[in-house]
């Protein structure tokens, strides 16, 4: 099955950068895209992969005792990728969340 994006703000991920920042291994990507459980397309010669339907495989698969535990587990996940801040982003980032 072809699957192409048409939201560009579906935000998708090469299998090797998901397996690299250790979502998955790439053989257990290459089955969740194989049972249909994650939306993938080809760009040049990358697989890139939903990274909402990657979150969904992998909170399927790891047991949630509660749900402190399940926002705990998607913070660390989400401030493992992103990217480190100057002062000055720090600054912008606490002006947008107050």
């Amino acid at each position: 099955m072809i699957f192409v994006p048409t939201n560009k703000t579906d935000d998708y991920i090469s299998i090797r950068d998901a397996a690299a920042q250790g979502i998955a291994s790439r053989s257990t990507i290459d089955r969740w895209v194989k049972s249909g459980s994650v939306r993938s397309f080809t760009s040049g010669r990358l697989r890139m992969v939903s990274r909402a339907d990657l979150d969904a495989c992998v909170a399927a698969r790891e047991p949630v005792v509660n749900e402190s535990e399940l926002v705990e587990r998607l913070a660390k996940r989400i401030a493992s990728a992103a990217p480190v801040l100057s002062a000055e982003g720090r600054a912008k980032l606490a002006e947008l969340l107050r």
